[in-house]
């Protein structure tokens, strides 16, 4: 097996409709914990606020590094995903007319 010694890395890490952190704007540090290991981060607070009223999806993003002797997420930021429009229940024996 190689080992491959890396200083950091880009990661994402994906949070469902309804299941999207709530990173406070006035204090927009955060801790990932995975099992038992936790990675801090630090939103900016407008996208912070942006986060917190929105309705749909996210995906918080950043460089992963080791720092003052901890994993820390950096230049963190976040994408918003729209809210998926619910699909209308089709009616049972329901068919498209032809057109033309």
């Amino acid at each position: 097996m190689t080992t491959i010694e890396v200083k950091s890395g880009k990661i994402e890490f994906r949070f469902r409709e309804g299941e999207k952190p709530a990173i406070k704007p006035e204090n927009p540090q955060f801790i990932i914990s995975l099992v038992c290991v936790y990675i801090s981060g630090r939103l900016n607070p407008k996208t912070a606020r942006k986060l917190q009223a929105h309705q749909g999806s996210c995906v918080i993003v950043g460089r992963l590094a080791w720092q003052d002797n901890q994993l820390q997420l950096l230049e963190a930021g976040a994408t918003l995903i729209p809210q998926q429009p619910a699909e209308p229940a089709s009616q049972p024996g329901a068919t498209s007319a032809p057109t033309g």
